[in-house]
């Protein structure tokens, strides 16, 4: 009788024994097997996503390049008033371009003697707002650099959604575009150029710029893409 009793509990210690080496075995193998489904999940979504970011980043820069090169072909008026540059000539071009185009941040020129115009899609932002130091209902910036080397002046107006003016500024410039990535870059290839990807200082967010030179090497078309709604995404 005792003999069965100990029989028994050998029979049931032994048993249990081997259900948890079996479930071992079993949770292991399952692991094993949803660990490799996982990886291999994984691999096929970041192949995906991988696909989805080139094919967008390269529809983005296809479309502004276009409008950056149609943009460049505009009439010589349009950035020249006799030596200097022409503060006006493309601003509403730009204005209307920011309207339709989400992901471009802002769009300008450069002439070879670093008079700038630029005009920015500040959109009610609140990022480019505190940045530039905006009223808060800015819709577009306009910013424009002119003078000469020894002085030369930054102004700044800013627009709300129907283009009615709501304040400006005037301050000494300090930004020099022919020392910029983009402008070396187009000048040097003298053809289209895409900068590498870095973050705006007015949104922190990852962008780049695709610009080309104008005709007789005169100055640098450009346009800023934001990335910011993809590195999101991502």
């Amino acid at each position: 009788m005792r003999l069965n009793i100990r029989f028994k509990y050998w029979l049931l210690a032994t048993t249990t024994a081997l259900v948890l080496l079996l479930t071992s075995l079993f949770l292991a193998t399952v692991f094993g097997k949803f660990t490799r489904l996982a990886e291999e999940n994984a691999q096929q979504r970041f192949s995906l996503i991988t696909q989805y970011a080139t094919a967008r980043i390269a529809s983005l820069i296809q479309g502004v390049a276009q409008l950056v090169q149609i943009q460049g072909s505009s009439d010589p008026a349009a950035f020249r008033d006799g030596p200097s540059i022409n503060p006006w000539g493309l601003v509403s071009l730009f204005m209307a371009s920011l309207e339709n185009h989400a992901s471009v941040y802002s769009h300008y020129f450069a002439l070879g003697n670093d008079e700038f115009v630029q005009v920015i899609g500040v959109r009610s932002n609140g990022k480019i707002i505190a940045a530039l130091k905006a009223p808060a209902t800015t819709h577009f910036a306009v910013r424009r650099i002119v003078g000469t080397a020894s002085q030369r002046s930054e102004h700044w107006q800013f627009f709300d959604i129907q283009r009615s003016l709501l304040s400006e500024r005037t301050a000494e410039a300090s930004y020099l575009p022919s020392t910029r990535p983009w402008h070396q870059g187009a000048i040097k290839e003298n053809r289209l150029f895409v900068t590498a990807p870095y973050l705006f200082a007015s949104t922190g967010e990852p962008g780049l710029t695709v610009s080309a030179p104008l005709p007789g090497g005169s100055g640098v078309i450009a346009a800023d893409i934001d990335l910011g709604d993809l590195s999101r995404f991502l």
